[in-house]
């Protein structure tokens, strides 16, 4: 196509010049010679000028096919074809996106395999050991091998917990579960779920702040979804927050909705590793990969988080190691 609109235009130029050369011109005739010529290298620059256009863009496709997503294509503004490298340019950057998205999920996937694998292997190595003990009778008296079974029991209890959180992480990811949505007074739920925790706060002898309005504060939302946000954030500030003895509960409204804030006096977390607390698994250098006994399972904050989210809320997290850790949650009133 570009071959014969060259050969054409080259054609028309040459017998453009003949013409002028040939025949007697008179001033008229020699602007309109003049005039076409001028048109004629207009239309061959154009010509010319789409060819290396074309030459580029196909280029550019070659190299895009062959794996290259950082290329792009810079040609000016040249009508049609400026919107349509455009359009190019930006679908290579949605490719290289998405590329980049799925290699960090593929990551993330095998960490979370390595760690579901570590954190299920440890336990089941352990409850295996209690297991072939008392098989074998190698416990002393029977005041030991209640202490074996208790054990087992709380290691067996933990390891389902796991478990469960990682189907409820699996169903969350594929939208597989429904939310029954109703209104609902958060202020009362925050006090009933604070209420299944007051004898682990006793036990730990933890010193307690809470405030929360008398008055109803209503939400929109799932029932047992909101509860298992405020339980999994309870249970982290509670678990985590035992070296300093303290846990403190605040609601209040904001934006058209409410705060909940729930903080501790524990070891706290790095700055570095705050941005990754609510990935799955996620566990960070200190105390959080010792065993399944006593320590959380990485996936409650994960969980809360998309529980958050799913009903238009949003969760953050604020950190001084040693002197408070608060989380703020955000309900969306009605």
């Amino acid at each position: 196509m570009f071959k014969l609109e060259l050969s054409l235009i080259i054609s028309l130029i040459f017998l453009n010049i003949t013409l002028f050369f040939l025949i007697e011109t008179t001033p008229i005739e020699l602007a309109i010679f003049i005039l076409l010529s001028i048109v004629f290298i207009i239309l061959l620059y154009r010509i010319i000028k789409r060819k290396k256009i074309y030459h580029s863009i196909l280029n550019y496709l070659r190299d895009i096919l062959a794996g290259n997503l950082n290329r792009r294509v810079y040609i000016g503004d040249i009508g049609i074809y400026s919107e349509m490298v455009v359009i190019l340019n930006q679908i290579t950057e949605k490719l290289q996106e998405e590329i980049i998205t799925s290699k960090e999920a593929d990551e993330a996937r095998k960490r979370l395999l390595s760690n579901i694998s570590h954190d299920i292997r440890t336990p089941l190595t352990s409850i295996l050991g209690y297991v072939e003990a008392l098989r074998d009778d190698l416990a002393l008296d029977k005041e030991e091998k209640e202490k074996y079974l208790d054990t087992l029991v709380t290691k067996a209890e933990n390891l389902k917990r796991l478990v469960d959180e990682i189907f409820q992480m699996a169903r969350l990811d594929a939208d597989d579960f429904e939310l029954n949505f109703q209104l609902l007074d958060l202020a009362e739920i925050i006090r009933e779920c604070l209420i299944d925790f007051l004898p682990g706060i006793k036990q730990e002898g933890f010193d307690m702040k809470i405030n929360i309005p008398e008055d109803e504060c209503i939400i929109y939302a799932d029932r047992l979804s909101v509860e298992r946000i405020i339980k999994n954030i309870l249970k982290n500030s509670i678990e985590y927050g035992k070296d300093g003895g303290f846990i403190g509960v605040e609601l209040s409204p904001f934006e058209k909705g409410f705060i909940l804030s729930v903080w501790d006096k524990g070891q706290g977390i790095e700055e570095k590793d705050i941005p990754y607390v609510f990935e799955r698994l996620y566990m960070g250098e200190k105390s959080r990969n010792k065993s399944l006994v006593g320590s959380g399972s990485g996936l409650g904050l994960a969980i809360a988080k998309k529980l958050l989210e799913e009903h238009g809320g949003k969760i953050g997290l604020e950190s001084i190691p040693g002197e408070k850790t608060v989380f703020k949650l955000y309900f969306p009133g009605i």
